[in-house]
């Protein structure tokens, strides 16, 4: 089942070097990174989380939720940068 969640901007984040925002955090005994150019405000995309220093097969419970806060905190901080709402689709 799908689920949708819609970030809006809580606060005025500053536009990152280059237009670029890299969002890096630990998953269990992994690290997961996030990178995404916020100049590109319209559409959709595919957001391709690069793992280290392996990709897991399956996540635990535990796992689930640091790799969602993580991904929550990179969407916030996206939706704060561009100063308009920010939707994320998990499939």
């Amino acid at each position: 089942m799908a689920s949708l969640k819609v970030f809006k901007p809580q606060r005025r984040e500053p536009m990152p070097p280059g237009g670029v925002l890299v969002s890096e955090w630990a998953v269990g005994r992994r690290t997961v990174r996030l990178v995404q150019d916020v100049t590109v405000t319209v559409g959709v995309s595919a957001l391709p989380a690069e793992w280290s220093p392996d990709r897991p097969r399956k996540l635990g419970k535990r796992e689930w939720r640091e790799y969602r806060a993580g991904r929550d905190a990179h969407h916030q901080r996206v939706a704060d940068i561009i100063g308009a709402p920010v939707a994320s689709a998990e499939l």
